[in-house]
């Protein structure tokens, strides 16, 4: 009996093993080249620095930090991928506004839930405009 009910998972086991072997086993290729540390280091610290306050959509920050980013990827040889030929892509965002009175209600499967702020969830406050009250 045990050896019956053994079988199934080792046969599993073994399909996996006999799947799996050959691309475990195979050594990572490097790609066209690689980063140095400490470039890395200066990127993520620029880009994680309050200097850009915070990347939030529709900032000044945000911009700033594409144009980093774009600026980064041309010294890097890489072409643009975005449109008219730039290393940008425009994309709708819906800019949200809140108070400190607002609700969202959700509603799933035919109920729906009212969330108010402040009350077990904050929502924000300054998204895409200046901050309200």
């Amino acid at each position: 009996m045990l050896i019956h009910r053994l079988a199934k998972p080792i046969a599993l086991l073994l399909i996996f093993n006999l799947a799996l072997g050959p691309v475990l086993a195979q050594k990572a290729k490097s790609g066209k080249g690689q980063v140095p540390v400490e470039d890395l280091k200066t990127w993520l610290t620029y880009l994680s620095s309050d200097e850009l306050e915070g990347r939030a959509t529709f900032s000044e920050g945000l911009g700033i930090a594409a144009a980093y980013i774009a600026q980064q990827l041309q010294s890097m040889g890489i072409k643009p991928g975005g449109d008219n030929g730039s290393y940008f892509q425009r994309v709708k965002v819906a800019g949200v506004k809140s108070t400190n009175r607002s609700t969202v209600t959700v509603e799933i499967n035919g109920e729906s839930r009212t969330f108010k702020d402040g009350a077990g969830i904050t929502f924000p406050k300054n998204v895409g405009g200046k901050l309200t009250e």
